[in-house]
């Protein structure tokens, strides 16, 4: 008896805790579910505002890429895809898309290369580094209109002071920076990289501290020079983080208008102009609105699968380094 007690009683206790246990498993599921439902009441806010600032300008542009609009009379035709099946005919387009691979390629090699050079010096430990930092930020922090401006002002065939020291000093240098087709794009870039450069250091100099200093001791003890800590820590390393920083300024300088407009206006003989360039002057000069939103369409298209390119660019990049 005292045995069948004893079991009987552990068998109660059994069931008392199973009876506890189920109800806070009720408990913590439903507590879960109301935080579930209040995280997403807070989340959903942002998510529309993203939906509003995003996908309905897009949605608009689409759209009105699908018609013959007429913006005085504001009557509107439908043509499905006539428009971006004359800008893809449009050899002025592809021209001008042309140059934008110019601008963009020619502005993200300049600003890698510089950014991986700066981010490695401020790295190290010298006098003067913390002051050093902030020289280097300075072109960053500059608004793009005003330094478009001065530079265009500085480059001015009359007044510029640039050109009034190469005349001074009889310096073999061209003065026609935007006024010569051959010199216009590269002093565009130029002004571009000068810009836009520290974003590039900013990125690359903090990959660069999160690097475990033990990788660069094992590699001296195994006798390695600077060259070989370079190529086998240091750009492993950062081959992730530039390829991230290289889409971004991709996107950031394929669409980019106020630089270009600010300092050639896509001149001369149009040598300049590119896809955004070429929207404006479609849209506001032509009044063309279908055909500037088909322009922006294919250029919206163009940039997706450079987006892609560099997602699998990044995904290589993270397999390499594990």
């Amino acid at each position: 008896m005292g045995i069948r007690g004893k079991r009987s009683a552990d068998q109660r206790q059994n069931a008392l805790n199973g009876t506890q246990s189920y109800h806070l498993s009720r408990g913590s599921r439903g507590k879960w579910s109301h935080d579930k439902v209040v995280g997403l009441l807070v989340f959903l806010p942002s998510v529309l505002v993203m939906v509003a600032l995003t996908f309905y300008p897009i949605a608009r542009v689409a759209g009105f890429s699908l018609y013959r609009v007429d913006v005085f009379l504001k009557h509107q035709e439908f043509i499905g895809m006539g428009n971006i099946i004359q800008v893809l005919r449009w050899p002025a387009f592809w021209s001008d898309v042309w140059h934008d691979v110019v601008f963009t390629g020619g502005s993200i090699v300049a600003e890698t290369v510089l950014g991986v050079l700066i981010a490695l010096l401020l790295n190290r430990q010298f006098p003067g580094r913390d002051v050093t930092r902030s020289i280097v930020m300075f072109s960053y922090l500059v608004p793009v209109v005003v330094a478009a401006l001065v530079w265009r002002f500085m480059l001015n065939d009359v007044v510029g002071i640039i050109n009034y020291v190469i005349r001074a000093w009889n310096l073999p240098i061209p003065t026609t920076w935007f006024g010569a087709i051959s010199t216009a794009m590269p002093t565009v870039i130029g002004i571009n990289v000068w810009k836009f450069f520290p974003f590039m250091v900013i990125v690359f100099l903090a990959q660069l501290q999160s690097i475990d200093l033990a990788l660069y001791e094992a590699a001296k003890v195994d006798g390695a020079n600077a060259w070989h800590e370079f190529r086998y820590i240091t750009l492993p390393m950062l081959k992730p983080v530039i390829v991230i920083a290289a889409m971004l300024r991709t996107i950031w300088h394929f669409n980019d208008f106020v630089v270009i407009q600010l300092l050639t206006g896509g001149g001369p003989v149009g040598s300049t102009e590119t896809p955004p360039i070429q929207i404006y002057n479609v849209t506001f000069k032509s009044w063309n609105l279908g055909k500037g939103a088909a322009i922006a369409m294919v250029m919206f298209a163009i940039l997706l699968v450079m987006s892609v390119v560099y997602l699998k660019l990044y995904s290589w990049a993270q397999q390499e380094l594990s």
